[in-house]
Formats: structure tokens, sequence, C-alpha cells
């Protein structure tokens, strides 16, 4: 009697037929007083009133990147707790009435004490003033950590440079 032999094969899809890609992005329809939930659980919220922007709502892309498609790179020997995050909006829009937009990124139950919450400050240039601050990563000290996810305060989209993370701390740090 002869025995069948069975062959496994691994495939490794890369948009292959049959094989579904990698997501990396995803767009929604964020009005004003509403939320989105998008790519890999990332939240964006908007205030009731928007001071600029249209009143039927701007379309919101999330994207997640990789350390080395960065424009403005993350020191290599930082280690990272979550993706990289862009989150843009197709038209400039601003938050009116004291509100904030704001961007959540779930942390997957892990220990907010070893967060630090990054993310990247754009230029900005006073035409009055001898220079300005240079687009760089930084601290957010306003960022806040609850029920699972770190949330960033904005007043607003107004470029495709809104990049949002946490660093891996080795040491905790004390939450407020």
């Amino acid at each position: 009697m002869k025995r069948p032999w069975i062959f496994l094969v691994a495939l490794s899809c890369s948009g292959a037929i049959g094989c579904a890609p990698t997501q990396t992005h995803s767009s929604h329809l964020l009005r004003p007083g509403t939320s989105v939930s998008g790519l890999d659980g990332v939240r964006v919220s908007a205030p009731t009133q928007w001071r600029e922007g249209p009143a039927t709502g701007v379309q919101v892309t999330i994207t997640r990147l990789e350390r080395d498609e960065l424009e403005w790179p993350i020191d290599p020997r930082v280690s990272l707790s979550l993706p990289i995050y862009r989150v843009q909006t197709e038209l400039p829009v601003l938050a009116g009435g004291g509100g904030w937009f704001t961007v959540s990124l779930p942390t997957g139950g892990a220990d907010a004490t070893y967060f630090a919450p990054w993310r990247l400050s754009t230029a900005t240039f006073d035409s009055d003033g001898p220079g300005g601050n240079p687009t760089d990563w930084h601290y957010d000290s306003s960022a806040i950590f609850s029920a699972g996810n770190l949330s960033f305060e904005i007043t607003g989209f107004t470029d495709d440079t809104h990049l949002f993370t946490a660093i891996t701390l080795d040491e905790p740090r004390t939450l407020p």
C-alpha cells in the first residue's frame, strides 16, 4: 500500500492572489463632535465646534509608519513601546470653543509607567521674531494614559506632520 505524501507549504504573502496584504492605513469621515476608530484601534475624536474646517466633516487618514520611513528619524537607540502613527486630514481643521482634537493610541494593556508619550512637533516660525523651533520629536507631558489608551490632545490638523508614538523607559515613571 502506497502512502500519500502530504506536503505543507508555508506561503509568504506580499499581496499575491489569495493573500491579504498588511493594512497600513485607514480613512474615515470625521464630523464635529464625533469619533472614528481606525487602523489598529487608533481613535480620533473631534470637538463639537470647529474654528476652521468644513462643518460637514473632513476625511481623516490614520497611517502606521515604519522607523525607516520617517523624514524626521527617531534615534535608533530609542526603543518604541507603540507603533508610529501619522494622523492627517484632507483639509486643515482647527478646534473652536476651547475644545481639542484627541488622538488615542491603544496600549494593549501594557504597563503605562514604562511608556513616555512622544509626538512630532512641527517647526513654527515667527515672522517678527529671530527664528523658531525645529521640527523634532519630544515628550508630550500633556498626554493622558487612561483605560488602555494613550491620548494626545491637539488644537487641529494643519499639515501632515502629526506623528504619535510612545518610547520605552528603562525605569518606571510616576503617572499623574
